[in-house]
């Protein structure tokens, strides 16, 4: 059994798995709360879902799925002449899967007719599927896929911030084309999204920090190396009313592991006085602060294969750039040395 879970075959097939199933949580709050309220979701669905709405104005029917598909395909075979076939295997399946999920996936009994309601439900569905794609190392399209190519330009553009001006013009179109009511809801929508992603990502590995003032701090400091395998700092302290010199601990753990911390300090010191703090962000190089950080690692894991395939071909666009300069140079050190040698035949 150790060897099937091991096995990469193993491992790529759950990760699909992971992909279709995000996928499917995503299809559902669109069918189920996004579109019976008309109202406008996030990222490129978003903005297929507006020109659905304006092409129904003028009586052409198209599914915002197709027109979603349509996008990401034009993206995907532009990304696909500057990066080659190496890229996005998994970003292709996040595509597909949410294509065919927001046109066929559908539960009659889910589907509310409450704006309000359904804003909540489908924001917190469409952020915990999303979160489960990123989680698997995959991605479904939109502004990953835009990201790329803008960073082959613009090497300083982040995935964050291209999503940003996505997210604003979706905001911004869908309080032209519906309303400023429903663009409010996309607001909202997609705040909800962005909090159930991060609560996905990282909600389960998010930091505590523990501050323990103590007398027994060598027992207490060798209790959690032994149980947590944290890194403790020792910290020299002086009480102002009672000008005694202590020692204070401070340690950094995850959420699921803080009853743990308490329990141990209650067992080894119970007069120690303790306060913990939930910790929003974490630098430095250590193995538990890359651990901690764990929204950005994913992110980052759910488009490697795009990043990876612009690095690569930015170095080869590189070399071949120098290529081409050396050889030129060589032409015209060439050209020179033979005109030069003409000319003293000449002479």
């Amino acid at each position: 059994m150790k060897n099937i879970l091991s096995n990469k075959y193993f491992k790529f097939a759950a990760q699909i798995a992971y992909i279709l199933a995000g996928c499917v949580v995503m299809g559902i709050a669109y069918n189920c709360f996004f579109a019976p309220n008309s109202i406008t979701p996030t990222g490129f669905m978003g903005l297929s879902t507006i020109i659905t709405t304006l092409l129904a104005r003028a009586d052409i029917v198209f599914s915002p799925s197709i027109i979603y598909l349509c996008i990401n395909v034009i993206l995907f075979l532009i990304a696909l002449k500057f990066f080659g076939w190496r890229f996005g295997i998994l970003t292709v399946i996040g595509i597909l899967g949410f294509t065919v999920a927001t046109e066929f996936i559908v539960i009659p009994e889910l589907i509310s007719s409450e704006p309000l309601l359904a804003v909540f439900v489908g924001g917190a569905m469409n952020g915990v599927g999303c979160g489960i794609v990123m989680r698997a190392g995959g991605s479904t399209g939109g502004s990953d896929i835009v990201a790329i190519i803008l960073n082959k330009y613009f090497p300083n553009m982040k995935t964050g911030t291209c999503s940003f001006i996505i997210s604003a013009i979706v905001v911004i179109l869908s309080m032209i084309v519906n309303g400023v009511a429903l663009g409010l809801y996309a607001i909202i929508g997609i705040f909800l999204s962005g909090k159930a992603l991060d609560l996905v990502l990282d909600g389960s590995k998010s930091v505590r920090a523990f501050y323990i003032i103590c007398d027994k701090d060598k027992e207490v400091a060798e209790r959690i190396l032994q149980t947590f395998h944290r890194g403790v700092t020792r910290i020299d302290v002086e009480g102002a009313f009672s000008n005694k010199e202590k020692k204070m601990l401070l340690c950094l753990v995850t959420n699921q592991q803080a009853p743990a911390m308490k329990s141990i300090i209650k067992e080894v010191d119970p007069n120690s006085f303790v306060f913990s703090t939930t910790v929003r962000e974490t630098l430095g190089e250590s193995f538990f602060l890359r651990e901690a950080s764990v929204r950005k690692n994913k992110i980052r894991n759910a488009t490697s294969s795009l990043k990876l395939s612009a690095r690569y071909n930015r170095k080869t666009d590189i070399k071949k750039t120098k290529f081409k300069l050396a050889r030129r140079n060589k032409l015209r050190y060439i050209d020179v040395k033979f005109y030069t040698e003409k000319a003293l035949e000449a002479i």
